[in-house]
């Protein structure tokens, strides 16, 4: 398991991290709470081998501004399960 440190995020810092990624599986855990534009956006788009994301991997978010979490798991066809 893996955690991305950050619980304040600044606009656009994870936009498309692991953007195609098709060898991943599950997600890091993020437990970021203020989310500013495009922090998530793209973040797992086209991973297309992830299964699994529950609402243990992320946090609740308290403060979500813009575009946070747009298209973050766009295409991703294998996707069972998603957070709430």
């Amino acid at each position: 398991m893996h955690i991305l440190p950050s619980t304040s995020l600044s606009e656009g810092c994870y936009y498309g991290m692991f953007y195609g990624c098709t060898n991943l599986s599950e997600i890091p855990i993020l437990p970021a709470t203020e989310i500013l534009a495009d922090s998530y956006s793209s973040m797992f788009r086209n991973c297309i081998n992830l299964k699994s994301v529950t609402n243990d991997d992320m946090a609740v978010a308290t403060s979500v501004q813009g575009y946070g979490y747009a298209q973050m798991f766009k295409n991703c066809k294998s996707l069972e399960t998603a957070p709430a």
